[in-house]
């Protein structure tokens, strides 16, 4: 059974979505009218225990299988070649597919990216398998990383959402994906070009000061950027990321076109 997916647009870019923790696909829909369609095609994938795929099993984590999930709908699509875009906890298969299947991947927009040598000590892990399967404790476990400049609303939303749209046991078994990832920290000879957005009021782990070393140190021609944001800036500034996607998708084609 291949990941619940949407589309939206015609063009002949195409660029597959992946979504983070705290949400499914529907996390870019806010950003979706700033995208040109006539030159794009998006595909947001609700990954296993997620959205639409809720109920599709999420038989593992570890390196491969995730990214075989990635890879089927790409190739039900019959897309050879394509842009992933990916948040957060998605951006650990992203960084993987980038090294196992480096012909597949035009280029890699990685948003909130888990840093290349993420290890969390067992007591987090164990909190945040606590959260995961368990929706009542989540608020003031969240409240705290929010971006403040950010209203009680939103965090309102986000956790609505969340405890909508995902199984518990899954949000759960997510946690090793993100806690400790199976990432190469020295350099990879890998030739797909990467666009790494933090958010200059994100939490500490996911900000420029800690990413980019991390990241560079496997990617080392790899774009960072900061943007005025916190963890999402597909739903807290989605025009302006949706431009900075898309003006990467652009270049990406470009620089496949000058290719001999």
């Amino acid at each position: 059974m291949t990941l619940a997916h949407t589309l939206d647009g015609r063009g002949p870019a195409r660029v597959l979505l992946l979504h983070d923790w705290l949400g499914d696909a529907s996390n870019y829909d806010a950003a979706l009218p700033y995208f040109d369609l006539d030159a794009l095609t998006l595909a947001r994938v609700d990954l296993p225990g997620y959205g639409a795929s809720r109920a599709h099993p999420l038989r593992d984590t570890g390196e491969g299988a995730l990214e075989a999930e990635v890879l089927a709908v790409a190739d039900r699509l019959g897309w050879g070649r394509f842009h992933l875009v990916a948040h957060s906890m998605s951006t650990v298969i992203a960084q993987r597919l980038a090294r196992s299947h480096p012909a597949r991947l035009a280029g890699v927009t990685l948003t909130a990216p888990v840093a290349p040598g993420t290890h969390l000590p067992d007591e987090a892990l164990a909190f945040l398998r606590a959260l995961g399967r368990t929706p009542g404790i989540r608020r003031d476990a969240l409240a705290a990383r929010a971006n403040p400049h950010l209203s009680a609303r939103w965090l309102d939303h986000k956790l609505a959402r969340w405890a909508a749209c995902a199984e518990p046991e899954a949000v759960a078994a997510y946690v090793d994906l993100f806690a400790r990832p199976q990432l190469a920290t020295t350099r990879v000879e890998v030739t797909v070009p990467v666009l790494a957005l933090t958010g200059a009021d994100d939490g500490e782990p996911f900000r420029s000061a800690a990413v980019e070393p991390a990241l560079r140190a496997v990617h080392a021609d790899a774009t960072v950027e900061e943007l005025p944001t916190g963890h999402y800036p597909m739903q807290e500034m989605p025009p302006r990321f949706a431009a900075r996607v898309e003006r990467f998708v652009r270049a990406c084609v470009a620089a496949d076109v000058r290719a001999p």
